[in-house]
């Protein structure tokens, strides 16, 4: 029977220097306000949970007070690696706002210049009609 691998997500942080000897590892297991699992039975699974915990870091803490200045990225690995001799891709920077805030924000500015638009293009008309008028 072959043994399904489990996924855990670690965050990595460097508040110093890009030096390796004082990088932080932390298995992200639990916060305050959320109990996350030490291992996930799928990626996806721990894909979830990742982004949960990337919504919880920014919502309570704001998007500078926690995170490290030099290095601050998540990882999600199968347990069987080894998180601080793993060379592959993060899953996420923490150093960059979150991509659930930017859609967001990037819709609510959309919505506010559609609505200018719009408004300034009923002015026009209405401005045109009343000067046909006269």
């Amino acid at each position: 029977m072959e043994i399904m691998p489990t996924y855990t997500i670690w965050r990595v942080q460097d508040f110093h220097d890009l030096d390796k000897r004082d990088i932080i590892y932390r298995n992200i297991n639990t916060t305050p306000s959320n109990h996350f699992k030490y291992e996930y039975v799928s990626y996806k699974e721990a894909k979830k949970e990742a982004d949960k915990y990337i919504e919880y870091i920014y919502s309570v803490n704001g998007t500078f007070t926690t995170i490290a200045p030099y290095l601050d990225k998540l990882y999600i690995i199968k347990n069987t690696d080894n998180i601080e001799k793993y060379d592959g891709d993060e899953y996420y920077n923490m150093r960059y706002p979150p991509r659930n805030y930017n859609n967001k924000y990037t819709y609510k500015l959309f919505s506010i210049l559609l609505l200018c638009f719009i408004s300034m293009f009923i002015g026009s008309i209405y401005n045109t009609n009343t000067i046909m008028d006269i």
